[in-house]
């Protein structure tokens, strides 16, 4: 569901997912499946005791670095 949602809002702004953002897409898409794994399933005490404000802080930069960076 998440790699379609991911590919879906890509597509909307930008046609096809070519190689470099179907990389793109796959790189956020196990970033945050694994992050809700942890905080989640196995729930590990560090990922669960940060609040939704500091889990965004600590996670957006890698995430935006992953969809922006000029080099993967």
């Amino acid at each position: 569901m998440l790699r379609d949602a991911l590919a879906h809002r890509i597509r909307s702004r930008a046609g096809e997912p070519d190689n470099d953002q179907a990389r793109r897409l796959a790189l956020v898409g196990s970033h945050l499946f694994g992050l809700a794994v942890a905080r989640h399933i196995i729930k590990v005490p560090a990922i669960v005791e940060l609040s939704h404000e500091d889990l965004v802080a600590q996670v957006a930069p890698t995430i935006h670095r992953y969809l922006t960076a000029t080099h993967l």
